[in-house]
């Protein structure tokens, strides 16, 4: 599958994907509750993201590599990236994810 859509199992996911794997920007939804909303790769959570607890009164900013969470951002780093004047994909630590967002 090329385009949007939902997957709904004991998981659901709501976004894009490209060949037959979640790549671009979606939400996933665990069954207790956690949201992650962001960048995808390849079938894993890859770039900038917002993950919410289950008790849903948590938000956390954070750049996510091949599905493992790289770092949390704080408040004054969030508004550096809204704004352009902090590049993200230096955290990464291999050269080639930059190229994937």
């Amino acid at each position: 599958m090329n385009g949007i859509g939902i997957y709904i199992n004991d998981i659901t996911y709501e976004g894009e994907y490209k060949e037959d794997k979640r790549t671009g920007y979606g939400i996933y939804y665990w069954t207790d509750g956690r949201i992650y909303r962001g960048y995808w790769y390849n079938g894993s959570m890859h770039g900038l993201g917002i993950y919410t607890s289950s008790n849903k009164n948590k938000e956390k900013y954070g750049l996510w590599e091949m599905g493992k969470r790289v770092c949390w951002f704080d408040q004054k780093t969030i508004e550096q990236i809204n704004n352009g004047d902090f590049e993200y994909k230096s955290q990464f630590s291999d050269a080639k994810s930059k190229l994937n967002i």
